[in-house]
């Protein structure tokens, strides 16, 4: 019996399991090569998603200037003014810009988490072209942007 007990033992004492270095040397090897391909893709995904929002946040900031604009110009107009565009660097209350712009302002930080208007600029000649709106803007991410929106309303991330 003795015996017996010593021999089952040793059977599992001699008994081995595992992999070997080898074995763990390549796989680690093709890890690091899929790893080696997939990240850049994954960065390139993370890059175009960004990209994606900075426009869809510059359209927002867009649409809420043409709101502003439009009421504005509705309640202005009646007594002979002249139509008015946004302009952040007008100064002085009196300006209809200035109003228009601090009124987006005051929109877009209600509306938007993170999101804050910096500057936007309505060109009437010269470059940029007639009727572009320039717009500066910190996003929800908290980066710096600005955004070019065209007459036909295309959305151009210009600096980041």
């Amino acid at each position: 019996m003795k015996r017996k007990l010593k021999e089952l033992m040793n059977r599992a004492l001699r008994k081995e399991e595992g992999f070997t270095l080898v074995e763990i040397i390549v796989v680690i090897v093709i890890m690091a090569i899929l790893a080696a391909i997939a990240v850049p893709s994954v960065l390139s995904y993370i890059n175009d998603a960004n990209d994606a929002k900075y426009v869809a946040e510059a359209r927002a900031i867009y649409l809420a200037i043409q709101v502003e604009e439009t009421k504005y110009n509705a309640t202005s107009t009646a007594d002979g003014t002249a139509l008015a565009n946004v302009d952040s660097t007008k100064t002085g209350e009196t300006d209809a810009g200035k109003i228009i712009f601090d009124n987006v302002k005051t929109r877009i930080a209600k509306d938007s988490s993170g999101l804050a208007v910096t500057s936007a600029t309505y060109a009437t000649a010269g470059t940029p072209a007639i009727g572009t709106y320039t717009i500066g803007f910190t996003s929800a991410d908290k980066s710096t942007q600005t955004a070019t929106v065209t007459a036909n309303d295309e959305v151009k991330i210009t600096a980041k």
